[in-house]
C-alpha cells in the first residue's frame, strides 16, 4: 500500500532541477523549467484518498529552485541563438521578480544568482547589446552593494526586509564574465 501522506518536499523537487540543470541533454532545460513551475503553480489539493479526506500541500520554490534553474538557462546548451537569447531573457526576469516588493522572502536573489544571469547572456555570442546588458547587471550589483552599505553605516542597522542585499557583491566571477563579455562584443 502507498502512505498517502507522504509528500514530496521542495528539496525533493530540487534535486530534480538540479538533475536536468547539470544534464547535457538538449531537452533539459525544458525538463528543469517544468519541475520548477510544478513548483510554482502553487497550492495542490489531493482527493483521492479512500476516506476522501483533502490533502493539501503548499509547496513553493525556494532560492535553491530559482539558482538550480538560473544554472541550468546559463550553461548554453544548443547551438541556437534565439534560443540562448530565450533563456538569457529568461533569467534576467526571474531576477527581477525575485529582487520585487512583492516576491518571498525566501527567494531573494545572491551574487551566484546574478552571475548565473551575466552567464546566460554572455552565451549570446553574436549579440552585440551583450555586453551593455553584462555591464548593466554588473553595475546594479555594484549599486546594491554600495546602497546596503551605505545604509548600515548611515543608520547602524539594515532593516530585514532588505538584508538579502548583503548577499548581493560582485566577485572575480562577476568581472571576468564582464570582461568576457566585451571580448564577445569587439
Amino acid at each position: 500500500t502507498i502512505v498517502r501522506s507522504l509528500q514530496p518536499t521542495v528539496h525533493h523537487y530540487n534535486s530534480v532541477i538540479k538533475a536536468w540543470a547539470h544534464d547535457s541533454d538538449s531537452i533539459s532545460v525544458a525538463r528543469s523549467r517544468r519541475w520548477l513551475s510544478k513548483l510554482e503553480d502553487g497550492p495542490k489539493n489531493f482527493d483521492d484518498s479512500p476516506d476522501n479526506l483533502l490533502i493539501h500541500t503548499t509547496l513553493q520554490p525556494n532560492d535553491e529552485s530559482y539558482d538550480l534553474y538560473l544554472h541550468s538557462c546559463s550553461r548554453g546548451i544548443g547551438k541556437k541563438r534565439h534560443l540562448l537569447r530565450e533563456r538569457a531573457s529568461e533569467a534576467e526576469d526571474i531576477l527581477r521578480y525575485r529582487m520585487s516588493p512583492d516576491a518571498p522572502s525566501n527567494i531573494r536573489p545572491t551574487t551566484d544568482s546574478f552571475n548565473n544571469v551575466i552567464r546566460a547572456w554572455t552565451r549570446c555570442r553574436k549579440d552585440y547589446s551583450v555586453a551593455d546588458r553584462v555591464l548593466n547587471l554588473v553595475r546594479e550589483m555594484e549599486g546594491i552593494h554600495r546602497e546596503v552599505i551605505m545604509k548600515e553605516q548611515h543608520k547602524g542597522q539594515i532593516i530585514e526586509e532588505e538584508k538579502w542585499k548583503l548577499n548581493i557583491i560582485p566577485d572575480s566571477k562577476t568581472y571576468t564574465m564582464a570582461i568576457d563579455s566585451w571580448v564577445i562584443a569587439a
